[in-house]
């Protein structure tokens, strides 16, 4: 079943997708999907995290609360 934080991640998911976002396999030992901003393109060696990309759907969650309680979002 799921729960609310799931259904809410889902919603979120859904529009950052329109906007061009992505999700990457785990790699090697890694746990978590990542999610890759619009434009990021080949190997994640040189990208920023937290920038560029976020590993799970935990931290790709606070980014987002911080940037729309910083008013940041437009």
């Amino acid at each position: 079943m799921n729960g609310p934080g799931e259904i809410m991640f889902k919603q979120f998911w859904r529009e950052l997708s329109k906007e061009g976002w992505r999700p990457r396999q785990p790699v090697g030992l890694a746990k978590h999907h990542r999610y890759v901003r619009p434009g990021v393109k080949g190997r994640l060696d040189e990208a920023r995290r937290g920038e560029d990309f976020f590993e799970g759907e935990e931290e790709l969650m606070v980014a987002a609360m911080s940037v729309f309680q910083s008013g940041e979002y437009e």
